[in-house]
């Protein structure tokens, strides 16, 4: 019996790791919840902050219904284009130029998160939530450096 405390132990690593997960998604889905229209447009300055300097024709996607509760922000931007994409989930934008793409999307903060999750290496079953997410509010508001755009 040998294999018995192998067994125990993946079993326990197994609930170590889902548990870690589901701690995870709850602190993503807490701090997108609670983007308001501050955040957002908060959220949209910087995505165009990242653009290289004097980025022209500016394309700003968000959901439908984000593009509606900022109604009033985005006709103050005339320099700016809006367009309201049934494939972004609420709060993120994504923010498009000639030659460049700066991605704020939820996938995208996720994917953050969850890289950041990965790299903290004196986490364990007894870390608390909040030392484990201490930086969940610090997510990179921008995907980082403009991307090429592949169009």
């Amino acid at each position: 019996m040998l294999l018995t405390p192998v067994e125990e132990q993946d079993q326990h690593l197994e609930t170590l790791l889902l548990s870690m997960v589901e701690r995870l998604t709850k602190a993503v889905v807490r701090r997108e919840l609670k983007t308001g229209r501050e955040d957002m447009q908060t959220l949209i300055r910087q995505a165009v902050n990242a653009l290289p300097t004097g980025a022209t024709r500016l394309h700003i996607f968000l959901n439908p219904e984000d593009l509606e509760r900022l109604n009033h922000y985005t006709r103050e931007q005339n320099d700016w284009q809006f367009v309201a994409d049934e494939q972004m989930a609420p709060g993120g934008v994504r923010v498009e130029t000639g030659d460049s793409v700066v991605d704020d999307s939820v996938e995208r903060a996720l994917e953050d998160a969850i890289e950041r999750f990965l790299h903290q290496h004196d986490s364990d079953e007894h870390t608390t939530d909040e030392a484990l997410f201490d930086n969940a509010d610090t997510i990179p508001v921008t995907g980082g450096e403009p991307q090429e755009n592949e169009q």
